[in-house]
């Protein structure tokens, strides 16, 4: 049951051949068992979750129904949960424990969800560091390959969810925290519009990029967890980018988007070929991230929990590094300019197709404990991740196979706002036609 949809999960719960109760401790053991080995977990909530689960059932035998009802999840642990710890990957808040759940955890525990426990992520969704070593357990590791990382910072989550100890998982995304890992862990990852899902109890890493989203197997579970879903399209017009990385990195990739775009056509969808905005966002993205994240752990900083990181560069290094970038208000103020100017340039692309697609993550996941390779990310992925977080554009990972060595490989996709139905239409589509999503790591 591991790989089930939720649906699938949920008409097993219906139909009696499952309690909840069972279904969570059949989770409850697969992470006792698994999450050890791959530093996914840093809280596991048994009693939590074993008390909703029978509250499930109760309510189940009562006559209630619904899409969530009785399913065990997972939360990284950047997002509040009352009486959990709620540590941001840190340890000066090993101690933090909520009084109340964040918003998005209230609503999925309103609806009957199971919550399991808290995953790991890299330390405060890499404010200050982006590698293995900023992790509060140990390098959470990629269930197919446990030599090599997850990526960050909601890691933990998709590792999990890549592993079978849940059934779905919640992430956050600043820039590139749930479509790095859900690529690396060959699952799939929904990043929803800016303040689609409310971020009130979740860090803060940037006022205006931060998003809560999700992680799962289906692209089916992802119409039961994003809230107000539009129809789905009749049609589908997919703009195309097919700038891979220069040098591919592993040569199965170019046979690999050349047979996801063929899923797409065999699917119904019209492709055609599109070229991104000429602006220049990974500078506007570098000056609006730096200061927000300054901004944002000011608290932190002034604290001196800075002298206590797990991540290995010096604090007093990390500082040299920001003053030495030195921007400035007028650079700040440049930055949002070209924020809108390409949020109009999307607006624009957006009214000849629907989705914008291209080769997910073009570096192999990194080997732990090796030095990252120099590769120059210069496929088109880096620059839709920035300018679709620029811009709130909702986005989706989603596995399209296996290199020879068995590390998944993905398509990435954004809509225009408030597309999430789109994009989860064209997931549809492509997994109706494909088993990647279906594919279970042999953790030893």
């Amino acid at each position: 049951m591991t790989t089930e949809s939720v649906a699938e999960l949920r008409s097993r719960l219906d139909a009696g051949e499952v309690t909840s109760v069972a279904l969570t401790e059949m989770y409850l053991a697969r992470i006792e068992r698994t999450a050890p080995k791959l530093h996914c977990f840093v809280t596991i909530t048994p009693e939590r979750a074993l008390s909703d689960a029978r509250r499930a059932d109760a309510e189940r035998a009562a006559g209630k129904r619904g899409p969530l009802l009785g399913i065990p999840y997972a939360v990284k642990d950047a997002i509040d949960t009352a009486g959990i710890a709620t540590t941001w990957g840190t340890p000066a808040l090993r101690g933090r424990v909520p009084a109340e759940d964040a918003d998005v955890v209230r609503t999925l525990r309103d609806a009957g969800a199971v919550l399991l426990g808290k995953t790991a992520l890299t330390e405060l969704c890499a404010a200050f560091a982006d590698d293995p070593s900023a992790m509060l357990d140990g390098p959470c590791r990629n269930p197919w390959d446990l030599r090599r990382w997850t990526g960050g910072s909601s890691g933990g989550s998709a590792a999990a969810v890549a592993a079978g100890l849940c059934a779905f998982a919640l992430g956050t995304e600043t820039n590139g925290s749930i479509e790095q890992p859900a690529s690396w862990c060959g699952v799939t990852g929904l990043r929803p519009t800016y303040d689609r899902v409310s971020r009130r109890g979740v860090m803060t890493l940037s006022w205006t990029l931060d998003k809560v989203g999700f992680l799962c197997h289906h692209a089916r579970d992802l119409a039961a967890l994003v809230p107000d879903l539009a129809p789905p399209p009749a049609s589908l017009r997919v703009g195309i980018v097919d700038r891979l990385a220069d040098p591919i990195q592993d040569p199965a990739d170019p046979a690999l988007w050349a047979t996801a775009k063929d899923v797409l056509r065999a699917a119904g969808c019209t492709l055609m070929p599109v070229t991104l905005p000429d602006l220049p966002s990974a500078g506007a993205m570098q000056a609006i991230l730096e200061t927000d994240i300054f901004v944002a752990m000011d608290d932190f900083i002034r604290a001196g929990h800075v002298d206590h990181m797990v991540a290995k560069q010096p604090w007093r290094d990390i500082l040299a590094e920001h003053r030495a970038l030195g921007i400035t208000g007028e650079d700040y103020v440049r930055a949002q300019r070209v924020r809108t100017a390409l949020q109009h340039a999307y607006a624009e692309l957006f009214t000849r197709v629907d989705v914008i697609a291209t080769f997910g993550m073009p570096r192999l996941p990194l080997v732990i404990g090796e030095e990252p390779t120099t590769l120059r990310d210069n496929g088109a992925r880096v620059q839709l991740r920035d300018e679709g977080n620029l811009c709130g554009l909702p986005m989706l990972a989603l596995p399209i196979g296996f290199t020879g060595a068995k590390l998944p490989r993905s398509l990435h996709a954004v809509a225009a706002p408030f597309g999430e139905h789109v994009l989860i239409e064209l997931a549809l589509r492509f997994q109706e036609r494909t088993q990647h999503h279906l594919a279970s790591p042999a953790v030893p």
